[in-house]
């Protein structure tokens, strides 16, 4: 079980089982609160370290992490914006757990998260740790879903494309979402170093649930998704009808069955075909003109 302190300022370890890392950028009212809600989860916790990478806000984000830098929270400030998935990648860098939490910093927590996520971490060491969890609209507060997984289901499975099976059967971009996804360091790396896409967080996940150690979920809704507010808004279309089918292409380079793969593929092209069609007609008519062009520019025979 997790080890315990009763100190009003963490002590935390130099190589904790996890490290909670949360990417930020001009969002310092959210940041606060979230790092409240961190602190008072893991205050007692020795096995567990918080970092923060804020991609150059201009807001009071710095400030705001100042408060916190001397309650045992790591802080990184990037001279430029970077990104986000480069500014995700930087965390990672400084992290020194075995298992890596990108929390977002406004994803909110449910009170006893972090000692769930600890105890099933400690019993069962897999690839990837998933988060059941329910979405909100971000800007009505409406709940659009309960809960994306059965909470009765089972907690662990050894293959871990049972796992992945599961979850893309709700909505494979929850994979995605990097606050539901726990991964081992190990596995991470590797990931990380095949691309930094805007879908890359895909990959992390589809390739560690392949790794031996399989795929664990904390069953317990343990997160609210707050839906709406994402850094890549302008080129969801494009990460959504490009970048993921890639993603899903490369998996039996990391272990999938390709009959498995293409039902993967699609289920998830099947369920927003109209996206599909909307963003690739406007690109084929795009190439079609570029060759319409090199064409009438060939010099005659």
């Amino acid at each position: 079980m997790p080890q315990h302190r009763d100190d009003s300022v963490p002590k935390r370890s130099d190589e904790p089982l996890l490290s909670i890392c949360i990417p930020t950028y001009n969002r310092a009212a959210k940041l606060k609160r979230q790092l409240m809600a961190v602190l008072e989860q893991t205050r007692t916790l020795d096995d567990v370290e918080i970092l923060v990478s804020d991609n150059c806000s201009g807001d009071d984000t710095g400030r705001v992490c100042a408060e916190f830098s001397g309650l045992g929270f790591r802080i990184n400030r990037n001279e430029t914006n970077i990104g986000s998935v480069r500014n995700i990648n930087k965390l990672f860098e400084l992290a020194r757990g075995a298992y890596i939490w990108f929390l977002a910093d406004d994803d909110i927590l449910d009170q006893g998260t972090v000692k769930r996520v600890l105890s099933l971490l400690e019993q069962k060491r897999p690839a990837l740790l998933y988060l059941n969890h329910r979405v909100v609209d971000g800007k009505t507060g409406a709940t659009k879903i309960e809960h994306l997984l059965d909470p009765h289901g089972a907690n662990f499975y050894p293959k871990g494309q049972q796992g992945v099976d599961e979850v893309s059967r709700q909505r494979l971009s929850q994979f995605m979402f990097i606050s539901a996804c726990i991964y081992r360091q190990s596995d991470l790396a590797k990931a990380i170093a095949m691309g930094r896409e805007l879908a890359a967080p895909l990959r992390y996940s589809l390739y560690c649930a392949s790794r031996p150690g399989g795929v664990a979920i904390v069953r317990e809704v343990s997160l609210t998704n707050v839906w709406g507010d994402i850094s890549w808004a302008n080129e969801s279309r494009k990460v959504h009808a490009e970048m993921v089918p890639k993603i899903i292409l490369q998996m039996p380079c990391f272990g999938y069955r390709t009959s498995f793969m293409l039902s993967i593929l699609i289920r998830y092209i099947g369920r927003d075909y109209k996206d599909f069609i909307q963003y690739w007609i406007p690109v084929s008519l795009r190439v079609k003109r570029l060759i319409d062009r090199l064409v009438g520019h060939r010099p005659a025979a």
